[in-house]
């Protein structure tokens, strides 16, 4: 009987280890990888990013621009962030993506 409950315990113990890293490594925003980003070009639409990448973030409005964003957080302290400039509806700037970056 006290294997039993010692093999309980420790079946119990590995459930609420294995369930903690699933909840700790859930991710905030709009998930993409720098390939995908790498993808997006100066003349696309929004919406042709948004086929990319997926739904952004964030978008600020300044002097007839738009600042795009997409960015994603992870609890483990991984993340990323990416913008475009748009204007008139076309992408118009696009920053230069390090090869390093995969």
């Amino acid at each position: 009987m006290k294997t039993l409950l010692s093999l309980i315990r420790s079946l119990c113990s590995i459930a609420l280890v294995t369930a903690s890293v699933f909840a700790l490594s859930g991710c905030a925003g709009t998930y993409f990888t720098w390939k995908k980003a790498r993808q997006v070009q100066t003349g696309m639409t929004l919406t042709e990013a948004e086929q990319i990448l997926g739904r952004p973030n964030s978008v600020t409005s300044t002097a007839g621009t738009q600042r795009v964003m997409w960015l994603y957080g992870t609890a483990l302290g991984q993340g990323a962030s990416f913008s475009v400039v748009v204007k008139d509806g076309k992408i118009v700037e696009v920053p230069p993506i390090p090869d390093s970056f995969r």
